[in-house]
């Protein structure tokens, strides 16, 4: 594909110069000075350390580019494939990520970063048991690949394997002790296991480390309802809503809970924070009516 396009490119530029000099120019233009190693390689370099720049500048379009342009003299290169993987991964491309870890690994079968991005981006296409096998390796190659160890305890919940999903989110921890990120997604695969009081503890953490989490802010809310805290659940929800939602929120999740009394109290609440625009706190209100007369 790469050689396709570097034709396609010449040729363009040489129908170019035909309409600007004229036939007779044409006849009479040097060859082209063709292409050796030395000169493909020199070219290869300069890209590479164009890419390199704006990258640290945080001009990652740009880094982009620059790293695809040198892929053209230098298809094979692992290790720019890699940064081109990386950078298509951050960009939200999962598909165009996944392609290019995959090109690292023909290349380097044991890559651990790839086989982490690798197993990462198959997990965002729904592809499990594959990202499963990608991770497995990853961390069997090198055990401190964090993002594969989460990778991996996020598989274990889907799977109700709370048991290894803690393994995996503690090691990752062990590498990452401050990554709120991390401590949301251990927070609730402890919820997911039944172990609230583990949750909020790590939930809390993940706050700490980012105030403005609002996973975490949901999930810390959600649990303090879990165990009965109505009041620490309008609280943790009111970080990141309006208070007629956090109540109606407090309320809902009360009324599954079967707290009939403590979830008429909020959802009565959400009504009188704002009796015209929230329509949701009335039907949950209604819901509640209804299973009470049961």
């Amino acid at each position: 594909m790469m050689n396709t396009i570097k034709v396609l490119s010449i040729a363009g530029l040489l129908f170019i110069a035909a309409l600007n000099s004229g036939c007779a120019a044409m006849a009479s233009r040097p060859a082209m000075q063709e292409s050796t190693p030395a000169m493909e390689a020199a070219k290869a370099s300069q890209l590479i350390s164009n890419a390199d720049s704006a990258y640290r500048s945080g001009n990652e379009d740009k880094a982009l580019m620059e790293y695809v342009a040198a892929l053209q003299f230098s298809p094979d290169n692992p290790a720019v494939l890699y940064r081109v993987a990386v950078l298509q991964e951050r960009r939200g491309d999962s598909n165009a990520a996944l392609q290019a870890y995959l090109d690292v690994l023909k290349n380097e079968p044991e890559h651990a970063g790839a086989l982490e991005g690798a197993g990462i981006s198959l997990i965002k296409i729904q592809q499990h048991e594959q990202a499963q096998q990608y991770l497995e390796k990853a961390v069997a190659n090198d055990s401190q690949r964090w993002r594969a160890h989460n990778a991996l305890g996020v598989l274990a919940d889907l799977r109700r394997d709370s048991e290894s999903a803690r393994e995996h989110y503690q090691l990752a921890l062990a590498q990452e002790q401050t990554r709120s990120m991390l401590h949301n997604n251990f927070g609730y695969s402890r919820y997911l296991a039944g172990d609230y009081r583990s949750a909020i503890i790590h939930f809390e953490r993940a706050l700490v480390a980012d105030p403005d989490n609002k996973t975490a802010w949901a999930n810390l809310g959600l649990v303090s309802v879990r165990l009965g805290d109505a009041m620490g659940g309008v609280e943790a929800f009111t970080e990141i809503m309006e208070p007629h939602r956090a109540h109606n929120n407090v309320g809902y999740i009360s009324y599954k809970n079967g707290n009939y009394e403590i979830a008429r109290t909020h959802l009565e609440q959400a009504i009188a924070l704002s009796p015209a625009y929230y329509a949701m706190a009335h039907q949950n209100m209604q819901r509640l009516d209804v299973v009470a007369q049961k």
